[in-house]
């Protein structure tokens, strides 16, 4: 009787909801909240958006954060908030843009320059890859996530005011289902989905639907030992078998 109830009650349940999840260990860190007071590696730097209040410019790192739980992911840096902090002023400083976030065309080389036992290949455009989201898209994140490799992206995001955001996340697992959902590091929290900042949000393994994505560009980070067989794997999904 009891397992009769139990396996109507799994029934009811969205498959999704009970399909297997795959998540890298990757540690995680807001880009705002986890940085403040003592811990605040922005010096007291603000910007501005078209004439707007001025923020602190831990609001416009969320790539560098992205980054930092990517390097603390390989081991490339100690997992401390001044350690994290202090590669993420860092990376602001070498890479970011107040209006882009971060110039994703110059990560690569940053990457080897400063931890040359890593390599990076990106960032792939989607136009590669033809329409997102696609099919193929999905499966390639899959098999970075399987390989052991988290994806940095780039993707964009339309709420229901119409509003395209443009955001950097890590995508660090993933939910086998009827639908593909990716499992997130977003570094600003539940900003990204809600457009509200929330201490209480952390943006550590969220999940949210593929479909979701509008738009995206993203890096694969990998030990130096690994870019043959990344660049393989990308070949592969680039020029079809």
């Amino acid at each position: 009787m009891f397992r009769t109830v139990l396996t109507v009650l799994l029934g009811l349940i969205p498959s999704f909801l009970v399909a297997q999840t795959k998540s890298l260990a990757v540690p995680h860190w807001h880009q705002v909240y986890s940085f403040q007071g003592v811990d605040d590696w922005s010096d007291g730097q603000t910007f501005s958006i078209n004439g707007g209040p001025e923020k602190s410019i831990r609001y416009a790192a969320c790539w560098p954060t992205a980054l930092a739980d990517v390097l603390a992911y390989y081991g490339a840096i100690d997992p401390t908030k001044t350690s994290v902090g202090n590669v993420i002023r860092l990376t602001y400083k070498a890479l970011a843009d107040h209006d882009d976030g971060a110039h994703t065309a110059d990560i690569p080389a940053y990457i080897a320059k400063n931890w040359p036992f890593l390599r990076v290949a990106g960032p792939i455009d989607v136009s590669d890859l033809g329409k997102w989201p696609s099919e193929e898209k999905w499966q390639l994140i899959k098999e970075c996530i399987d390989s052991g490799w988290p994806v940095l992206a780039t993707v964009s995001w339309v709420r229901e005011r119409g509003k395209i955001f443009n955001h950097a996340i890590v995508i660090r697992g993933y939910v086998e289902g009827d639908k593909p959902v990716a499992v997130l590091n977003d570094p600003s929290g539940g900003f990204f989905l809600t457009g509200k900042w929330d201490e209480t949000i952390t943006g550590e393994r969220l999940q949210v639907p593929y479909d979701d994505f509008y738009d995206t560009k993203f890096l694969v980070v990998v030990r130096e030992a690994h870019l043959p067989q990344l660049n393989e794997i990308i070949g592969r999904y680039l020029n079809g078998p």
